[in-house]
């Protein structure tokens, strides 16, 4: 088989990596990496003297003294050193690893069978090998650093003394001071020594890792050059004897069932070392295993009843074994080792664990068997390559796979026809039966290259969109589970555009992975880019230039993601504020509105600024882009900009709120809404004013709410000049007292205001909770102050006019004078 095909079933993995996509896993492979991590050398208790200024003549004895504990310290290390007697067994281990290895590179060098070059088995273990030395090594190459550094300090501290006998000495001799100065040189003189004994065995045991090491590099690129020269006599990479020749059959002997036989010894099965090594993890996988079939199992009612996901609970053991096999290949990522039969294995039951959800999760027959065809010649296909087929056999492999295909198209082309399902499955399957028919013939007429790269590429192709169509389904049943079921289903302005937030999430989660996973996978099997970052990279680096600035395909892409992103966020977190039970009744309704609002705006503004920096646009860059603006909006967009400012303002300063009852001007009015540009407030009539925000600044606006919503009412009320003011008093107050709505604190009161032309004036003042109820409280009070009044026999008066007639007699005049006492009747009393 070709070699680079191969190779691609390794990067297979990769792609279950990308699909799971979880930070959980991160977090364990941190830990591993914890538990991998080699015992650190303990740090030197030796303390560098600074050697800033020359020490006083009083403190050389001291400091002489000094030295000899700190090199009794010094001795001291010898144990925090690695085990050198365990490396160089850890390093004989590896060699006879590497010498079995080197033995198989033989054999292959001997057999000149390229096609039986098992590149991708041996590669594995020399990269395990590499990362057992790289690991053993690191603690060896600590402890010399540190030794080495501590040599640098003592010669340091030679150095020092050196000077400074050379400075104290000079002009005078003090035999206490020379004997100290002694005994501080032959200190050090033992400190270097000490250091150098120890350092002798360390670069010993380093030499013998430095040559173990060139020893695998050496077969590395032995291999490299064996790998090169398979290539280029690989009869699969290009013509073949047809298979309607006799040259063909006669690649069938015996030596051809030999190479394939002895292709098995080159499988690398997992030995002790290797679960030894990954007991850990092993284990963490059983337990995933367990933990997601129990959770499943015991959930699967409340699980059957979410549409998305209800093929999860029909199968508990089939998503238990996908789960664990993605966090698995996941996890592989990060192990010292990986075992060949270790992938194989995982690919092929998370092959059929995916075949087995997608049998649920597909409505159509066609789509059912068609999966059931891909995966299991994905299952097929990584298993043949784990045995090491040679080229024939693999050929006859395809030749009988590619019949089958091509005869269950036809058939499902027929079934098509005969069902109406629609054009997209009836051409689907004549494509795929016209693919395979081309496969056929190739490998019948020799052309085994071109057979090759079309059957396994397409067959990859299709598990690989088999595998995210069964992700994406997944990921529908999450994102619904947002909207319907997390507590973003309690919030109630959310609630109304649920199905739609849905829809727009899913869209846009699914382009993207089309864009950035499905379409570079598809480029890079087809061999046209050499790996999968060279794909993606070659999909996003198309672009064109701006004033020297490039402007790629990703920018754009990132720059709407980013962009779309902050308005769809900018829409739901002020809803999310709005909401009672996300920020609790105990924040007034008008402080989450201003929050809301201001939240919004910044979105908005991080987004634009997001955008603009992924675009390149530097800060120079939007401040020219921003001062051409301001150009245009000193001269005209003055209004739009006051609008906007004064909406700030009524958000900062909050003089009126959402929810607010108003007066402003003739309009008695509820304030619904503050937007960027204007106020939308609702009369009591149920009509909407828009009102733009500066005229909300800048005219006189009367909030009857904005510290509480207490209002005082004041009735004036006039009575007959002949009435009794005590019992007129005494009855207002009654009315006020019996009135439910009427608070008893602030209390009402009643005034005498003044003596009116035609009735003496009073005032009835009371207080009411609510504002908004105020015309239904004042009507009840006119209602009782009538009904009271009728019954005290209290009159309300009318105007009263002078008339003068002018040539009419005195008698007629006086006959026109109501009689004194008397006002205007009330309703029931005799005319």
């Amino acid at each position: 088989m070709g070699l680079k095909q191969a190779c691609k079933f390794e990067w297979f993995s990769s792609v279950w990596l990308a699909v799971i996509a979880t930070a959980v896993v991160l977090g364990l492979c941190g830990n591993l990496y914890a538990a991998q991590s080699p015992p650190e050398v303990k740090a030197s208790t030796v303390v560098s003297q600074n050697a800033s200024a020359e020490p006083k003549l009083s403190e050389i004895i001291r400091l002489s003294a000094g030295l000899s504990a700190r090199l009794a310290q010094l001795e001291n290390i010898k144990l925090g050193l690695p085990d050198l007697a365990a490396i160089e067994q850890d390093y004989a281990d590896i060699n006879a690893q590497v010498n079995a290895v080197s033995e198989k590179v033989k054999d292959l060098r001997a057999t000149r069978a390229g096609q039986n070059v098992r590149d991708l088995t041996l590669n594995m273990s020399f990269a395990y090998e590499k990362v057992r030395l790289n690991k053993i090594n690191l603690p060896l190459d600590m402890a010399i650093e540190q030794l080495d550094g501590w040599g640098r300090e003592w010669q340091a501290k030679q150095r020092r003394w050196k000077d400074w006998q050379s400075s104290i000495l000079k002009d005078r001799s003090y035999r206490q001071i020379q004997t100290a100065f002694d005994d501080a040189d032959s200190t050090i003189a033992a400190a270097i020594g000490f250091i150098s004994r120890q350092m002798e065995p360390l670069l010993a045991t380093q030499t013998i890792g430095a040559r173990l090491k060139a020893k695998i590099d050496g077969l590395e690129t032995e291999m490299s050059v064996l790998r090169g020269d398979a290539i280029q006599r690989e009869p699969l990479l290009g013509k073949t004897p047809p298979m309607y020749s006799l040259d063909y059959y006669a690649q069938f002997n015996r030596e051809l069932w030999h190479i394939a036989w002895e292709n098995l010894k080159f499988i690398p099965r997992p030995g002790q070392e290797f679960f030894r090594l990954h007991e850990r993890q092993l284990g963490i996988l059983a337990f995933l295993l367990i933990m997601v079939f129990t959770v499943i199992y015991r959930k699967r009612e409340a699980i059957a009843e979410s549409e998305n996901w209800s093929f999860v609970a029909d199968r508990p053991v089939a998503t238990a074994l996908f789960v664990t096999t993605l966090f698995a290949t996941f996890q592989m990522q990060f192990w010292e080792s990986r075992s060949a039969m270790v992938t194989t294995f995982m690919l092929f039951v998370g092959s059929m664990s995916c075949l087995c959800l997608l049998v649920k999760v597909l409505k159509s027959s066609w789509a059912k068997k068609l999966s059931v065809a891909v995966m299991s010649l994905f299952a097929c296909i990584v298993t043949l390559i784990l045995l090491g087929l040679p080229s024939p056999i693999f050929n006859l492999f395809i030749v009988m796979a590619s019949a089958v295909i091509l005869v269950f198209a036809l058939k499902l082309a027929a079934e098509c026809n005969l069902l109406t399902s629609g054009p997209y499955p009836l051409w689907g399957s004549r494509a795929l039966a016209l693919w395979f028919a081309v496969i056929l013939l190739a490998e019948i007429f020799g052309d085994t290259g071109m057979a090759y790269s079309m059957f396994v590429n397409s067959v990859i192709t299709m598990a690989i969109t088999a595998l995210i169509v069964l992700f994406i389904y997944l990921l529908r049943g999450g994102i619904h589970w947002i909207f319907f079921s997390s507590p973003l289903w309690q919030v109630k302005l959310l609630r109304s555009d649920a199905q739609k937030n849905e829809r727009k999430i899913q869209f846009v989660v699914e382009s993207l992975i089309g864009l950035f996973l499905l379409l570079p996978a598809i480029l890079y099997i087809w061999d046209l880019y050499d790996s999968l970052p060279e794909a993606l990279s070659g999909l996003l680096s198309p672009g064109f230039e701006v004033g020297g600035q490039k402007i790629t395909v990703g920018l754009i892409i990132a720059a709407i993601v980013v962009l779309y992103g902050s308005l769809y966020a900018s829409q739901v977190m002020p809803k999310i504020l709005l909401d009672e039970q996300i920020l609790g009744r105990q924040m007034d309704r008008g402080v989450r509105g201003s929050i809301s609002h201001l939240i919004r705006y910044l979105i908005i503004f991080v987004g634009l600024l997001l955008t603009f920096s992924l675009l390149g646009f530097s800060l120079t860059n939007v401040t020219i882009i921003l001062s051409a603006l301001g150009v245009g909006i000193g001269f005209g967009l003055q209004g739009i900009v006051n609008n906007f400012v004064s909406g700030l303002i009524l958000l900062f300063e909050r003089p009126v709120r959402e929810g607010d009852t108003i007066q402003l001007g003739e309009h008695w009015a509820q304030v619904k809404k503050i937007g960027m540009r204007s106020t939308i407030i609702q009369t009591f009539d149920q009509s909407e004013v828009v009102i733009p925000n500066a005229d909300m600044i800048n005219n006189h606006v009367t909030n009857w709410t904005l510290t509480n919503r207490q209002v005082r009412l004041s009735l004036p009320v006039g009575v007959d000049y002949g009435s009794d003011v005590p019992l007129v008093m005494e009855t207002l107050m009654a009315c006020a007292n019996e009135q439910e709505y009427v608070l008893k604190s602030p209390s009402p009161e009643v005034l005498f205001i003044n003596l009116g032309d035609s009735s003496l004036n009073f005032e009835l003042r009371a207080w009411i909770q609510d504002g908004d109820s105020r015309l239904i409280v004042k009507s009840q009070l006119y209602h009782e102050i009538v009904q009271k009044f009728r019954e005290a026999g209290i009159s309300i008066p009318f105007p009263q006019r002078d008339i003068h007639l002018y040539g009419a007699g005195s008698t007629e005049a006086e006959s026109l004078k109501p009689p004194l006492g008397k006002g205007l009747p009330l309703e029931g009393d005799p005319a």
